[in-house]
């Protein structure tokens, strides 16, 4: 499922893109560590981690050069 970044309360969070909840992982903590009061940062990270998902599911996204 797509991640994106929304502002939720003083702090932008890493949300599931069709729910809206805060995204986690594995061991059911937040992908985000809590927010943070810059989106730059999480919008990286959340592209990261979407095309990590993607390769996952079979996708040839190429690495970065």
């Amino acid at each position: 499922m797509p991640l994106i970044v929304r502002k939720r309360g003083d702090k932008y969070r890493i949300l599931e893109s069709e729910t809206g909840w805060i995204a986690k992982g594995r061991t059911g903590k937040a992908l985000d560590r809590g927010g943070s009061r810059s989106p730059t940062s999480l919008r990286k990270q959340a592209a990261a981690i979407n095309i990590a998902q993607a390769r996952q599911r079979g996708h040839e996204i190429p690495k970065p050069e």
